[in-house]
This record gives C-alpha cells, sequence and structure tokens, in this order.
C-alpha cells in the first residue's frame, strides 16, 4: 500500500473513532427557530422538530412553501423566508 492511501486510511479511522465518541449536549437555552419545508420526501425519524428538543430549550417551528432541495432556490420561497424572519425579529423588538 503506497503512503496516500495508508494516509487517508489513517485519517478515515481517526474521524470514524472521534464520530463515535462525540456526543452532543444540550447547550442552547433560548429558543430555536427551525424553518422547515412543508414538503419532504425522505423519512425523518422525528418530523415535528427534527430532534432538535433535545439540545435547546424550545422550538418553534417557521413552515415554508416548497420543497426542501429548492427552498433556497426560488425567489418567492427566499421572499417567504425572509418575510417569516422579519416577522420574528419585529415580534423580538417588541418585547
Amino acid at each position: 500500500m503506497n503512503k496516500p492511501t495508508n494516509y487517508l486510511n489513517k485519517v478515515s479511522k481517526n474521524n470514524t473513532y472521534l464520530l463515535n465518541k462525540y456526543k452532543l449536549v444540550p447547550h442552547f437555552y433560548g429558543t430555536l427557530y427551525l424553518l422547515r419545508a412543508k414538503i419532504m420526501e425522505t423519512y425523518i425519524e422525528e418530523p415535528k422538530f427534527y430532534g432538535w428538543t433535545s439540545f435547546v430549550e424550545k422550538v418553534k417551528v417557521i413552515n415554508i412553501g416548497g420543497h426542501h432541495d429548492i427552498i433556497l432556490k426560488k425567489t418567492e420561497i427566499l421572499k417567504e423566508i425572509a418575510e417569516k424572519i422579519q416577522k420574528v425579529l419585529d415580534e423580538k423588538s417588541d418585547s
């Protein structure tokens, strides 16, 4: 086996080892605003909050029109996202 292959194998093994040891712990004690596409074609184990409730204090879901794969590619959806984010910012500045 040549040196580049040995090196890549070692890096791959180290990455796998670290990934298996990594534990994400709750660390955000605020509200996470989850922008969620209305159309999802892949299986999500926890479809309501996508698993975020284990890591943040509170999750607020903001549904976005369109399919997950295109939400950042369509101008009308980007406008919808901007309007919904602005609404959250306005509500926060009023409180």
